[in-house]
């Protein structure tokens, strides 16, 4: 329970670094975190965070969505987390995250985090031998569309230990199925400006 409750903890204290001006479009990239953050993010029981700020208007009526999905071998289940966020009109260095605790005992925690609080889900991976990877998918600034889920992040696993590296997105933003067969399980981050009700 420390450790979960540690893991909020490093999104919320995140969060609360915000103090830069919005300016334009609502935009999504990634957080460069400063000596503080990185030190707090290594205090942590986490091998994998990856967060992204949102700057500029959120359209009225709508939410942050956030949904980290989940393949194994190629084939999609059921999302491993899904989640519905509020924000202010105007957001201003708005955090979006995502962090996984190293398996224990056969169980990984995931934990997501928007502007208005976090969620948290507990699977049985077993998956705690063989290879890993993880990277971003949101390089740079990213304009998001109403309703068009965008890839930000992915984490994945395989049984054995070898990884091809290759590309995950295709040139339409979508997930590369035959690229991520190779892995026990993949999960990919979305971020999505929607007005779909939670």
């Amino acid at each position: 329970m420390r450790k979960r409750m540690g893991m909020l903890v490093l999104a919320a204290g995140l969060a609360a670094c915000s103090n830069e001006e919005a300016a334009g479009g609502l935009m999504i990239e990634p957080k460069e975190l400063d000596q503080d953050e990185q030190a707090l993010v290594a205090s942590m029981p986490v091998d994998v965070f990856q967060a992204y700020e949102l700057n500029g208007p959120l359209p009225e009526d709508a939410v942050i969505k956030l949904v980290l999905e989940h393949y194994v071998n190629g084939e999609e289940m059921d999302p491993v987390l899904m989640a519905h966020f509020s924000g202010a009109e105007e957001l201003n260095d708005a955090l979006v995250s995502f962090a996984k605790s190293p398996d224990i005992e056969g169980n990984t925690v995931f934990v997501g985090g928007g502007p208005s609080g976090n969620v948290m889900t507990i699977m049985e991976t077993g998956m705690n031998t063989g290879g890993a990877t993880f990277g971003d998918f949101v390089t740079g600034e990213m304009v998001l569309q109403l309703e068009e889920p965008a890839y930000t992040g992915y984490y994945a696993m395989e049984s054995g230990n070898r990884i091809d590296a290759g590309s995950f997105l295709t040139e339409s933003n979508e997930l590369a199925l035959p690229a991520i067969q190779q892995f026990e399980h993949f999960y990919a981050m979305t971020v999505t400006i929607t007005e779909e009700a939670p």
